[in-house]
C-alpha cells in the first residue's frame, strides 16, 4: 500500500491504498498495473506467483479487495497516513457489503440501517442515502475533545426538513454536546447545528450549494466562535463563548441524525477532527481533495527564524506477521502553486527582453486593442519571477487578451497584475464572459479597491488596495450551477503566500463561460499594466507561482537521526514518535532525519497481532533561515506500506 501526503508551508497529507507488495510480486493499484501478471477481465485482474494470488477491484464468493484491508485475502495491508487529530475517518470506499470502516485509529464502524447503495463518490467510493437508509455506529464511539471540526462531500438531490450529512445527536438534539451537519429545511443551503448550555445553536452558510452538486462542507467550533465552510471558504459563524466535549450515549449516523432528518443524497470522505481547524487547514483539505489526495496537514504560514511542527499517524491493518514502511520525497519543499492541471497557462518566460507578443507566439485566441498599445515581453526590475507581459498605451486606448475555451459552468482563473499608476476612474481589468456576454468581472477603482461583480452588477468590494507598481495575485473561482463565485486577493508581500489579503464572495447568476478577457478594458492614457502567470482550468485552484525551495535538513538520515537543534537546524525533517517496538535511534521524537529522494525503510515490524491496528505516530518539523521568502510551499512525500509474509 503507498501513503501519499503533499507537505505544504501548509502540509497535505493523504492516503487512499494504492499499492500492494511482497517478496512474490507487486501491484500499483492501477488497473492492469501488475507486474507479474495479466488482467483477466475487464473488471478485475487475477494473478498467482510463488504460491501467492492477488485480485485488484474485483470481487467473488471467495474474494474481495477494493481500497483497504480485506481479511479474506491473505497478506493483504492497509496503510492510511492521516492529522494526529483525525478521530473518525470514513472514506466509505467498500463498494461491497452492510458495513462502512473506520479508518483512523479508533476503528468505529458504522452499519447500515435500512439498504442505503454503495455509489461513486467525490474520492472513489460513496454512499447514497434516504429515508431509512442510513449508517450508524457499531457502538456508541468514546471520542475525546474539547474542540471539533466535521467535514465531508455530501451531494443533495432532494430538499427536505434539515437533512443530515454526518450528527452526533438524536433526532430531536436534546442533550449538550450534541452536533448535526447538513442542509437547511427545504433548501440545498449547508448548515450546522450544536447543542451547548441547554441552548440549541446554528449557523447557515451564506452560500447554497444547489441540487445534484457535490460540495465539501466543514464546521469548526473552538469554544468560542461555531463556523461553516463550503469548498474551502468560510461562509458563516456564529459567536457562543461555550464549552464543548464529547457527547455520551448517542451514535454517530451518516445521512441521518439516528432516524429523522434523512439526506436524500450521497455522502464521501467524512472526517472528524478533536480540534478547531484554521482557515488554512480547512481550504488545505479541499485542494487536496480536489486532486484525489484524501487529507492535509498543515504547518501554516513559513515564520522565518521560527521552528513549526505537524504530526501525523501512518496506521497500518494487515493480516501479515509482520510489514515494512518506506519514505521518500519527490523535491524539495517549493511554493509553485498546488499542482492543479491548467487548460491554459502562459508565464512568458520563454520570451527575451521586448518581444512584441502576439496571438501566435502567446496562444491567446485575439488580442483587441483601440487607440495606441503595445504587448511586449519584459524584464524590467523589480522582477515577479523572471519575464512578464507589459501592456502599454501612449493615448487614451485599450489593450485586451482574449482566451478561448470549451464552454463550462465552473471554472478557475490565477494571474498576476501590476500597473504603474491607479486609474483616475473606475477601470475593467478582467472579464469572464460566455456567448459574447459579460458573466463576471473585476473593476479598478481609483482608490485601488476591486469590484467583484456578477455580470454588470457588483457583488462584493474589497477593502484591501492594489497600490501602485506593487503586484497583486488574483485568484477567481467562477460556476454558474451553484450560482456562486469567489475571488480571492493577494497583496504585494503576500502575493505567493497560502492567506488571502481578503476574500470576496457574491453570486454567479448569469450562465456558463466560454471565454476570459484580461488586460485594459476600459479607455486608458499613458498607463503600463503588467501581467504574469496567466493560468485557467477546471480542476482546482492554482495557488502560487513562484518556485522558491526549501531542502531537507543538511543533518541527519534515516540511518542515523540527530537531534534537533532549534535556531541551527534548518530544512525540513522528521521522526517517530512512538510505535511498537520503536527503534531507539529516534529518541522517541527528538533525533530527526531528512525525508530521502528515494524510497528508504523507515520502520520494521514483527510480531503483529493478526488484523490488529497499528499506529506509527510521526512528526514533521521545518524551520527557514530569516531571509527564506514567505509563502505556501510544497512537495509530495510517499510512505509505502509492504507486508511480510
Amino acid at each position: 500500500m503507498i501513503g501519499v501526503f503533499t507537505l505544504l508551508g501548509v502540509f497535505t497529507g493523504a492516503v487512499h491504498a494504492a499499492e500492494f507488495s511482497s517478496s512474490n510480486f507487486k501491484i500499483d493499484g492501477v488497473l492492469g498495473g501488475s507486474y507479474s501478471g495479466a488482467v483477466s477481465s475487464t473488471s478485475y485482474g487475477l494473478a498467482a506467483v510463488g504460491g501467492e494470488s492477488i485480485v485488484g477491484n474485483g470481487s467473488g464468493g471467495s474474494y474481495m479487495l477494493g481500497q483497504g484491508y480485506t481479511s479474506h485475502l491473505q497478506q493483504s495491508l492497509q496503510l492510511n497516513v492521516q492529522p494526529a487529530n483525525v478521530i473518525g475517518y470514513f472514506p466509505l470506499d467498500e463498494a461491497i457489503g452492510t458495513r462502512a470502516y473506520d479508518a483512523s485509529a479508533n476503528n468505529n464502524p458504522l452499519a447500515f440501517s435500512g439498504t442505503p447503495t454503495w455509489t461513486t463518490g467525490k474520492l472513489g467510493g460513496g454512499i447514497t442515502t434516504s429515508s431509512g437508509n442510513t449508517l450508524s455506529s457499531v457502538s456508541n464511539p468514546s471520542y475525546s475533545y474539547s474542540a471539533l471540526s466535521v467535514c465531508s462531500w455530501a451531494k443533495i438531490t432532494t430538499v427536505g426538513t434539515n437533512p443530515t450529512i454526518v450528527s452526533q445527536s438524536d433526532g430531536g438534539m436534546n442533550s449538550d454536546n450534541m452536533w448535526s451537519l447538513g442542509f437547511g429545511s427545504t433548501s440545498s443551503t449547508p448548515k450546522v447545528f450544536i447543542k451547548l448550555g441547554g441552548t440549541l445553536y446554528s449557523t447557515t452558510s451564506s452560500s447554497s450549494l444547489g441540487t445534484g452538486n457535490w460540495g465539501h462542507i466543514c464546521f469548526t467550533y473552538n469554544g468560542v466562535d461555531l463556523k461553516i465552510y463550503v469548498n474551502g471558504l468560510e461562509t458563516g459563524s456564529t459567536t457562543i463563548n461555550q464549552a464543548v466535549s464529547a457527547t455520551s450515549g448517542v451514535g454517530l449516523y451518516i445521512g441521518a441524525r439516528t432516524v429523522s432528518n434523512t439526506l436524500e443524497g450521497s455522502v464521501d470522505e467524512v472526517k472528524i477532527f478533536s480540534a478547531a481547524l484554521s482557515d488554512d487547514e480547512v481550504r488545505n483539505e479541499y485542494d487536496a481533495q480536489l486532486k484525489n489526495i484524501p487529507s492535509s496537514l498543515s504547518l501554516g504560514e513559513i515564520t522565518p527564524g521560527t521552528s513549526k511542527t505537524a504530526d501525523y499517524d501512518a496506521i497500518v491493518q494487515t493480516d501479515a506477521p509482520g510489514y515494512s514502511l518506506a519514505v521518500n520525497q519527490n523535491h524539495d519543499l517549493s511554493n509553485g502553486g498546488n499542482g492543479a492541471a491548467a487548460t491554459y497557462s502562459q508565464d512568458f518566460d520563454g520570451f527575451s527582453n521586448g518581444t512584441t507578443l502576439t496571438t501566435v507566439n502567446t496562444s491567446f485566441d485575439n488580442f483587441s486593442v483601440s487607440g495606441s498599445g503595445t504587448f511586449t515581453a519584459s524584464t524590467s526590475a523589480p522582477l515577479l519571477h523572471s519575464t512578464y507581459g507589459r501592456m502599454a498605451t501612449t493615448t487614451s486606448s485599450t489593450f485586451i487578451a482574449r482566451k478561448d475555451y470549451a464552454s463550462t459552468s465552473e471554472r478557475y482563473y490565477r494571474f498576476y497584475m501590476r500597473l504603474s499608476s491607479i486609474p483616475a476612474a473606475t477601470q475593467t481589468i478582467f472579464s469572464v464572459r460566455g456567448a459574447g456576454s459579460t458573466v463576471s468581472n473585476l473593476r479598478l477603482q481609483s482608490d485601488g479597491t476591486i469590484i467583484l461583480r456578477d455580470g454588470v452588477i457588483g457583488v462584493d468590494t474589497s477593502t484591501t488596495a492594489m497600490t501602485a507598481n506593487k503586484w497583486t495575485r488574483f485568484e477567481l473561482y467562477y460556476n454558474s450551477t451553484t450560482q456562486r463565485q469567489v475571488l480571492r486577493i493577494y497583496h504585494d508581500d503576500v502575493k505567493d503566500g497560502t492567506a488571502p489579503s481578503e476574500v470576496l464572495t457574491g453570486s454567479a447568476t448569469n450562465g456558463a463561460t466560454d471565454d476570459v478577457q484580461i488586460g485594459l478594458i476600459t479607455s486608458q492614457a499613458s498607463q503600463n499594466l503588467d501581467i504574469d502567470d496567466f493560468a485557467t482550468g477546471t480542476s482546482g485552484w492554482f495557488g502560487p507561482a513562484a518556485d522558491d525551495t526549501i531542502p531537507a535538513i543538511s543533518s541527519g538520515n534515516i540511518a542515523a537521526p540527530v537531534a534537533w537543534s532549534e535556531g541551527s537546524t534548518k530544512g525540513l525533517g522528521f521522526t517517530l514518535l512512538a510505535a511498537p517496538s520503536l527503534d531507539i535511534k529516534w529518541g522517541s521524537g527528538a533525533n530527526y532525519a531528512a525525508y530521502p529522494g528515494s524510497s528508504t525503510t523507515f520502520f520494521t515490524r514483527s510480531g503483529y497481532l493478526n488484523g490488529a491496528k497499528d499506529t506509527v505516530e510521526m512528526r514533521t518539523r521545518l524551520d527557514v533561515a530569516t531571509t527564506q521568502p514567505p509563502g505556501g510551499y510544497q512537495n509530495t512525500v510517499t510512505i509505502v506500506g509492504t507486508s511480510t509474509p
